[in-house]
């Protein structure tokens, strides 16, 4: 039920499960609204779910004001994002590969609603893993440079990880990331890149493609509850959100989203994918895809203390900070993400090397 004087984690919620909500809140709640969003990085996207179909905001003057300020912010964004997309095409012209565009750049090359508004901090692509010196070499050829990274990181990527050390272009400080997997090479979960490559779909650009739609689902949610500590975590929630409201309206998508989850072994993702979308966002899942994705689920009672820890954390921070508990969880799923990522033994040599680095960068 709507509160106004809801706290600012709650407020923001209710707005993003309900957008007519905001035209109904006075100037002090909706400036704790922008604050909230602006501090998620969701600001452009919520500019975007309020729009009217005339274009309107539901408010005037500094407010409004605001709100096109994230837009402008997000466009900005976006113009950067397309431009580095070309310049990574030109830089792989004649080598006859296909890069397959990942999150925020697939989202906008696809024309999706959920591209809208959003903020990216980067391009993500994934090729063959046999291509990938080839990819590299191509795109340094251009004029993309590695991030200075020392020995020991270089080796982490090129050995451990699921993409090279980051290229960052000098010009427009604009980073590239080039994957050949989703997860890690040591992670507990390894979906084949193989089947992600060969069902990948064309884009009105013919020299990329984009994940299929259960597969760029899955990624999210393997991005997202899986790979990290879910530091704003409620922007790719807001990811899975607009994925799910677009694709559920094709026809067979939420069998062919579980039985790819089945074949890639990501049911676990899924799982939390789905539940949080639906306790935060209020997005509708079939009943017969939650009984599905019931056999999933952790055991109790790890499962409620997951589902508590991830709604925690996937709420909006509270702008007056204070909140020892969620920087504990924070941390908790830190260290869970490296668990996942890698075996005990690899886990606790590459904690104690940064760890021991950390200290050396103390006493420089």
């Amino acid at each position: 039920m709507f509160q106004q004087n809801s706290p600012s984690s709650a407020l923001l919620l209710q707005v993003l499960r309900d957008p007519s909500i905001f035209s109904s809140l006075d100037d002090s709640a909706r400036s704790v609204v922008i604050r909230s969003a602006r501090l998620e990085l969701v600001l452009g996207r919520l500019a975007a779910m309020l729009r009217e179909p005339d274009g309107a905001l539901p408010c005037s003057g500094k407010c409004a004001e605001l709100l096109e300020g994230g837009v402008a912010e997000a466009d900005y964004h976006a113009r950067k994002l397309g431009w580095a997309v070309d310049r990574v095409l030109r830089g792989l012209e004649g080598h006859g590969i296909r890069p397959v565009l990942l999150k925020g750049g697939a989202y906008l090359l696809a024309g999706l609603a959920v591209a809208d508004g959003r903020l990216v901090s980067d391009l993500d692509i994934l090729v063959p893993k046999g291509r990938l010196k080839e990819v590299e070499r191509a795109l340094i050829r251009d004029g993309w440079v590695t991030m200075s990274l020392d020995q020991y990181d270089q080796h982490y990527y090129r050995t451990w990880m699921h993409e090279l050390p980051p290229l960052r272009h000098p010009t427009w400080g604009l980073v590239v990331d080039v994957h050949h997997a989703i997860l890690p090479q040591t992670s507990r979960l390894r979906p084949d890149s193989e089947r992600l490559l060969a069902a990948a779909v064309a884009t009105r650009d013919p020299r990329v493609t984009i994940l299929a739609r259960a597969d760029m689902v899955l990624h999210n949610c393997v991005h997202l509850f899986h790979d990290g500590d879910l530091t704003h975590g409620l922007r790719e929630l807001l990811d899975l959100e607009g994925l799910l409201e677009h694709f559920s309206e094709m026809a067979g998508f939420w069998p062919e989203l579980l039985e790819r989850a089945q074949v890639q072994g990501l049911g676990r993702p899924l799982y939390y994918g789905l539940t949080q979308v639906s306790i935060l966002l209020g997005t509708r899942v079939p009943e017969a895809i939650e009984e599905a994705l019931g056999r999933h689920a952790p055991p109790w009672p790890l499962r409620g203390l997951m589902r508590l820890g991830m709604t925690r954390l996937l709420q909006p921070r509270a702008l007056d900070g204070g909140e020892p508990l969620r920087a504990l969880l924070q941390w908790l799923f830190y260290v869970r993400s490296h668990w996942l990522r890698m075996p005990p033994l690899l886990l606790a040599r590459h904690l104690w090397t940064k760890a021991r680095k950390r200290g050396k960068d103390r006493t420089a």
